[in-house]
C-alpha cells in the first residue's frame, strides 16, 4: 500500500517518470496515468491494457494494479489526487480503467479532458521549476493562487470523469454494446446491483434477492445485467469473487482452501476453473509468481511522545479497550490501612473482561491489502461479525434500542429509577449509613468502621459517576451520607457500555479468629431487567420482582484467618456491593 507522499495541505502530487516495472500495488488515493511518449502496459484487476501516446487510465483508491514497460521506452505522467480533496469511495463512485471506452463514451468532451490534464501537468512543472523540488515528484504547494487554480482544474476534470466514466456504464468488461449509456434509470439500477454484489459476494445471492432490491421482476434483472455489462447474472457474481481472490492470494497468507470458503465457492475445482479463465494460471501458480513482488506493506510513521502520564491514569484510560483475553493489561494497586481491630490489605486489580471487544483480537492484519479498502466492507464486516457473536450473546443490552433503556433506566440518574427500582448505589448508601461516621475510614473501593468487638467493610465497584467525583475530605467527612447521596442523584445518566468497570478483586487479611456476616449484591436491577427481556413498561408486580431479585443476599460463616494464611478474597462484578462484618472470637476465649 503506497502512502500519499505529501502533507494534508497538498491536494495532488505529480510524477514525470520512465517506467520499466512497477509491481502489483494499490494506493490510498485516486491516480491518473497519462502516457506522453511510447507505450505502457497497465494491469488493473483481471484486465490488461496497452496505453499509447496521448492515452490515459484512471486507477481507483485501493485498486490493485501494476505498470510494465512494453517493447518501447516510455515517458509517463502520474497524477495522484489526495482523498481529502476527492474520495471516490466516499462519493460512492467507481471509475473504469478501460481507455478504449473513454474516447467512445466522451467523444464530445474528450479533447477538453486531455487539455485539462495537460494544464494540470504544466502547473506542476512550473511549480518545480521555481521551487527546485525533487525532479520526479512535484507537489503544487507554492502560491495560494496557484493552488486555487489547480483546484478549479481538478474539479473540472473530475466533473468530466463523473459524467462519462463511472462504473454504472462500464464496470467489469469492455462491453462496447452497452445499451444503458443513455438510460439513467437503468444505469442507476445496474449500479445498485453491482454494489449489492460487491457487498454480499461471499453469500449465496439469488436472482430473486436482487429483484426484490430493485423492485423489478427476475427476468428484467437478468436482461439488465446481460445488456449492461455483457455477463450473465451468475458469471458476474463469479467474476467479482475472482477479483477478490486476487486480494486474498496476494494480500494474505491464507490457505487457498480457506480462500475458497471465504469467497463463497462450492469447491476448489469450481474456484480454480473460474480463476484460470481470467488469470490463465492456477491460484497456486499466481500466488507463487506475484506475491513476493507485491507491495503489501503500508508506510508507517511513529509519533513522538508529547506527554508522560501517570501509570494509573494511563491504565484507567486504556481499561475501556481491553477484552476477555487481555489479562496482560491490568491495573494493580495495593493500599494498606491499619486499624485497631487488625490489618486490612486492599489489593485492587482491575481487569476489563467481556466489556468492549479488543481490536487486536479482530483479525485485521496491518500489513494486508485485504483490509485496506472500503470496497471490501463485506470482508471486514464478516470478520467483525464472527468476533462479536460471543460478545453479543453475553451482553445483549449493548445492542438494544436506546428507547427501552431510556424509558426505564436512562432518564433518572441516582439511587432509584423513575419506577422506584432500587439501583446498586441505593444499597451502597444504605450500607454506608449503617456503618456510622465516627470511626469511618476509606481507601479505594472500600469503607471500613471498627469497634472492639467487630469490624465492617463496605466493598464496592461503582462507576466513576457516583463516587469518583468525591474528594478525600468529602469521603471522610461527617456529612458522608448526604455527600454520597447527592453525588449519586446529580450524576449523569449511566452509560452501560462505557461506564462499566471491570472485575475488582479485594483481599482482606486479619490476625484473629472471626465469624463473618456477608451481605452482597452481585447483579443490580439493570442486569435483572435485562434477563426479563428489556420490558419497556413495568407493572407493580414486575417492579417488586426486580427489587426483590436485586436485594442483598445474606451469608453467615466461620473462618480462622492468620496473617500468614490465605486471605479472604472478594471478587466484585461491575456495580457489585458487599458489606462484610467480622466478629472477634478471641475476646470470648
Amino acid at each position: 500500500m503506497k502512502k500519499f507522499p505529501f502533507s494534508d495541505d497538498c491536494i495532488s502530487a505529480f510524477s514525470f517518470i520512465s517506467i520499466e516495472e512497477y509491481p502489483i500495488h494499490s494506493h490510498l488515493h485516486m491516480e491518473l496515468i497519462y502516457v506522453v511518449e511510447g507505450t505502457l502496459s497497465v494491469k488493473v484487476g483481471v484486465s490488461d491494457y496497452l496505453l499509447h501516446e496521448g492515452e490515459f487510465t484512471i486507477i481507483n483508491p485501493f485498486e490493485l494494479h501494476a505498470l510494465y514497460a512494453s517493447d518501447d521506452t516510455n515517458k509517463t505522467c502520474i497524477l495522484e489526487i489526495n482523498t481529502k480533496f476527492y474520495d471516490p469511495c466516499a462519493e460512492g463512485t467507481i471509475f473504469v480503467s478501460a481507455y478504449n471506452l473513454y474516447e467512445d463514451a466522451a467523444s464530445e468532451d474528450f479533447s477538453k479532458i486531455v487539455n485539462t490534464i495537460k494544464k494540470i501537468f504544466t502547473l506542476h512543472l512550473s511549480a518545480v521549476s521555481e521551487t527546485k523540488e525533487d525532479p520526479l515528484i512535484f507537489p503544487v504547494k507554492a502560491e495560494k493562487d496557484r493552488v486555487e487554480y489547480e483546484k478549479v482544474l481538478l474539479r473540472s476534470l473530475l466533473n468530466y470523469f463523473e459524467l462519462h466514466f463511472t462504473s454504472e456504464y462500464f464496470l467489469l468488461s469492455d462491453h462496447k454494446e452497452n445499451t444503458l449509456r443513455d438510460n439513467a434509470l437503468q444505469a442507476d439500477r445496474l449500479k445498485t446491483i453491482l454494489f449489492y454484489f460487491y457487498e454480499h459476494f461471499p453469500q449465496k445471492i439469488q436472482l430473486q434477492d436482487v429483484a426484490d432490491l430493485t423492485f423489478v421482476n427476475r427476468y428484467h434483472i437478468s436482461h439488465l445485467v446481460k445488456s449492461g455489462i455483457g455477463l450473465t447474472f451468475s458469471d458476474l457474481l463469479q467474476h467479482i469473487r475472482i477479483e477478490k481472490a486476487e486480494i486474498y492470494l496476494l494480500g494474505t497468507d491464507m490457505p487457498i482452501n480457506q480462500i475458497v470458503f471465504e469467497l463463497g465457492f462450492s469447491s476448489y475445482r469450481y474456484f480454480s476453473q473460474h480463476f484460470k479463465s481470467l488469470f490463465h494460471m492456477t491460484p497456486t501458480a499466481y500466488r507463487k509468481k506475484y506475491q513476493a513482488a507485491t507491495i503489501r506493506y503500508k508506510d508507517i510513521s511513529y509519533l513522538s511522545p508529547t506527554s508522560i502520564y501517570d501509570i494509573t491514569e494511563a491504565l484507567e484510560a486504556l481499561s475501556h479497550y481491553t477484552a476477555k483475553n487481555s489479562s496482560d493489561l491490568q491495573e494493580k494497586r495495593c493500599q494498606i490501612l491499619r486499624i485497631p481491630f487488625g490489618e486490612l490489605i486492599c489489593h485492587t486489580q482491575i481487569t476489563e473482561k467481556n466489556n468492549i471487544p479488543n481490536a487486536k483480537h479482530i483479525n485485521f492484519p496491518n500489513n494486508s491489502l485485504l483490509y485496506d479498502s472500503p470496497y471490501f466492507a463485506a470482508v471486514m464486516l464478516g470478520c467483525m461479525e464472527n468476533n462479536m457473536i460471543d460478545f453479543k450473546r453475553k451482553f445483549p443490552q449493548f445492542f438494544k434500542p436506546d428507547t427501552n433503556i431510556s424509558s426505564v433506566f436512562g432518564t433518572f440518574p441516582g439511587n432509584m429509577t423513575s419506577e422506584g427500582i432500587k439501583k446498586a448505589s441505593f444499597y451502597l448508601n444504605e450500607f454506608l449509613e449503617s456503618l456510622g461516621t465516627e470511626s469511618l475510614h476509606h481507601i479505594n473501593g472500600c469503607f471500613s468502621a471498627a469497634s472492639k468487638e467487630k469490624i465492617t467493610f463496605l466493598l464496592y465497584n461503582m462507576p466513576k459517576d457516583i463516587l469518583a467525583l468525591l474528594s478525600k475530605e468529602q469521603l471522610l467527612s461527617p456529612q458522608i451520607l448526604k455527600t454520597v447521596e447527592t453525588a449519586a442523584h446529580s450524576a449523569p445518566e449511566r452509560k452501560y457500555i462505557f461506564d462499566m468497570n471491570g472485575m475488582k478483586k479485594i483481599s482482606v487479611l486479619l490476625n484473629v479468629f472471626v465469624k463473618i456476616q456477608r451481605l452482597q449484591i452481585d447483579l443490580d436491577a439493570f442486569s435483572q431487567w435485562q434477563r426479563l427481556g428489556y420490558p419497556s413498561e413495568l407493572d407493580k408486580k414486575m417492579i417488586s420482582l426486580l427489587n426483590e431479585a436485586s436485594a442483598p443476599d445474606v451469608h453467615l460463616q466461620k473462618l480462622s484467618l492468620f496473617p500468614c494464611g490465605k486471605p479472604l478474597e472478594v471478587t466484585l462484578p461491575p456495580f457489585g456491593v458487599q458489606c462484610i462484618t467480622f466478629w472477634d472470637f478471641t475476646q470470648s476465649l
